[in-house]
């Protein structure tokens, strides 16, 4: 199989077209030509994961977060970013990131996290340009702040503090964010 028709699956779920403005979602090691025979799925590249997907042949490593955020200057292996691109690069194994993208998508992760909370009414607050049905993970719950329970379990990237960024703490009241 190749990487394309992995990536191709993803994105008719939740095309990059939806990722915030910052982020860095996509293919970024690896030719979507290239062939994978086995996916290691994870939260962040790491060294340990990197490891992982070498001791298990895995050619192709997905995450929720991309391992580059920043342009790198530099690959001389000084911090973990370096080493981990570089060593996939050496081992020719692929990393594709599906973050804000999968944050935002209709049945992503804010609305999984919604539905596993039992929260209804859920709607869009901030609608992307490319497609009014998606936004910027900021959901509208029935009885909830907009986006308290994407903070709360950390998949919120703007959150600070004890409120996000958004504001939208203030459209409703919830326990332990005034």
């Amino acid at each position: 199989m190749l990487i394309r028709e992995v990536t191709d699956v993803i994105e008719r779920f939740a095309p990059l077209a939806w990722q915030e403005s910052y982020d860095n979602a996509g293919l970024i090691v690896g030719r979507p030509d290239d062939e994978v025979h086995r996916a290691l799925l994870a939260v962040d590249v790491t060294d340990e994961v990197m490891a992982e997907a070498e001791r298990e042949g895995c050619d192709m490593v997905i995450t929720h977060h991309p391992i580059v955020f920043h342009a790198l200057k530099r690959f001389n292996s000084a911090d973990q970013v370096q080493r981990c691109v570089e060593r996939a690069i050496r081992g020719g194994i692929a990393l594709y990131a599906c973050h804000t993208n999968l944050d935002s998508a209709p049945g992503g992760m804010s609305w999984r996290l919604a539905e596993m909370l039992g929260v209804g009414d859920l709607r869009v607050l901030q609608p992307a340009q490319a497609d009014e049905k998606v936004g910027s993970r900021w959901l509208r719950w029935s009885s909830c702040a907009a986006c308290s329970a994407c903070w709360a379990f950390g998949s919120c990237a703007t959150a600070t503090s004890l409120r996000p960024r958004c504001g939208a703490w203030r459209s409703a009241p919830v326990r332990g964010l005034r």
